[in-house]
């Protein structure tokens, strides 16, 4: 998943209730570990699904970076999963001109100015 900066997210993994679940974030490029001001994940209401709010990120990125992360419980069991945290969104822009006018089309929401 990709998200802004600026967007309050949590991460999710399924384990068994009650298990204390740990998380480690490593960025992609660079292969290291990311300094959280919290590595504990919260069960949501004794569902067996863990959260983890992206803003535990100690330092948030300034430029899009890719990043790995693990939840991980007691019992050894893992959640693996991906994210991108941008400050925002201008990989896949695509610019039509029409009649005179600019279309700036990105991911799917167009403006006209």
């Amino acid at each position: 998943m990709k998200y802004l900066t600026t967007e309050t997210v949590n991460l999710v993994g399924r384990f068994p209730t009650g298990e204390a679940v740990t998380i480690e974030i490593y960025e992609i490029d660079s292969a290291s570990a990311v300094a959280l001001t919290s590595n504990a994940c919260a069960e949501i209401a004794a569902s067996g699904l863990f959260k983890w709010a992206k803003t535990n990120i100690a330092l948030q990125p300034t430029s899009y970076t890719e990043y790995v992360y693990t939840m991980i419980d007691s019992l050894n069991n893992r959640y693996d999963g991906k994210f991108v945290i941008s400050p925002g969104f201008v990989a896949e822009q695509e610019k039509i001109d029409i009649a005179g006018k600019t279309r700036v089309q990105i991911f799917g929401n167009e403006i006209y100015p």
